[in-house]
């Protein structure tokens, strides 16, 4: 397959304009602005988008599997292109750099965001920032704002220390080169085909954008791929479940990027910014827990993710 030189293009896209006011303002909404906002000096934002969003990437991994066990279902494959990515997909996880296997991301993810429920530094660090965030959403008209302001000035400190000591040519290179190769690349493409989802009786495929936009067609179908495909171990993937994941993924994002480029020199404009990314992600966050553990969050610390 050939190789996406994303990496190259992200540090060209960089040098166009104040990298600056577009980490901290742009929405991302479809594969270009996904680029803009997570571009370098914010890969890592980038790389928490692919790590939150990358069960799409074993369901592509299933489907390809069962193109060649199940040829039968698969007859009105009319693109070549999407045959030829079926077949790498297949034949090539885990033994190419650009088609990395689940354990091979796993230890890209982890080496950042901690193991999925561990205690670890980035989940310590992102609940002290968004709780001060919230603080300031919900109380700064009954406290003192110059107070409020200053707890997410402190708290934002450490973060983005963090982030940016995580930084460097091992990041730059998976969010920039290996993991948009797998999934944009491949699987998103895969998941958008529209005979590959009448396969799972659906007539309607996911906007071209997706899943960088929410689209109730790509909950669908993570869900019926989910059902049909998994394993009797594997956790099932639901509309709800997945609407939730992404959303917090891309809010996600943008909150990150907004803290990597937030400089404590700023004026409280701009930190104002920060405070509605990081809040918006704080909610999103919420909404994926359970309902029993969602009514407490507003004082706890937020859902992993």
């Amino acid at each position: 397959m050939a190789e996406q030189p994303v990496t190259a293009e992200l540090e060209e896209n960089d040098k166009s304009g104040s990298t600056r006011n577009r980490g901290l303002m742009t929405i991302i909404q479809d594969k270009d602005t996904f680029d803009v906002v997570t571009g370098p000096p914010r890969e890592i934002a980038g790389l928490y988008v692919y790590a939150k969003l990358d069960c799409l990437v074993e369901l592509a991994v299933l489907i390809a599997h069962d193109f060649f066990t199940r040829p039968q279902m698969y007859t009105d494959i009319d693109d070549a292109e999407v045959v030829r990515l079926l077949a790498a997909l297949d034949t090539r996880v885990g033994s190419s750099e650009l088609f990395l296997s689940f354990e091979q991301r796993q230890t890209i993810y982890e080496a950042v965001f901690g193991s999925e429920g561990g205690s670890q530094d980035f989940d310590r660090l992102r609940d002290g920032l968004l709780l001060a965030c919230a603080a300031f959403a919900e109380w700064s008209q009954a406290t003192g704002v110059p107070m409020l302001r200053e707890r997410v000035r402190t708290q934002h400190r450490p973060m983005r220390e963090f982030l940016r000591g995580m930084s460097g040519a091992s990041v730059a290179w998976s969010r920039g080169r290996a993991l948009p190769s797998l999934a944009d690349a491949t699987s998103y493409r895969i998941l958008r085909d529209r005979n590959i989802i009448s396969v799972f009786g659906l007539t309607r495929p996911p906007h071209d954008a997706w899943p960088y936009i929410e689209d109730a067609e790509g909950d669908k179908l993570v869900e019926e791929i989910s059902r049909r495909l998994a394993g009797p171990s594997d956790p099932r993937l639901t509309r709800e479940g997945f609407s939730a994941k992404q959303r917090a993924a891309i809010r996600g994002a943008e909150a990150l990027a907004a803290s990597i480029e937030f400089d404590e020199r700023d004026g409280d404009d701009k930190l104002d910014e920060l405070i509605t990314r990081a809040y918006t992600w704080h909610a999103a966050l919420r909404a994926c827990e359970p309902p029993a553990v969602a009514g407490h969050a507003r004082s706890g610390p937020a859902s992993r993710g």
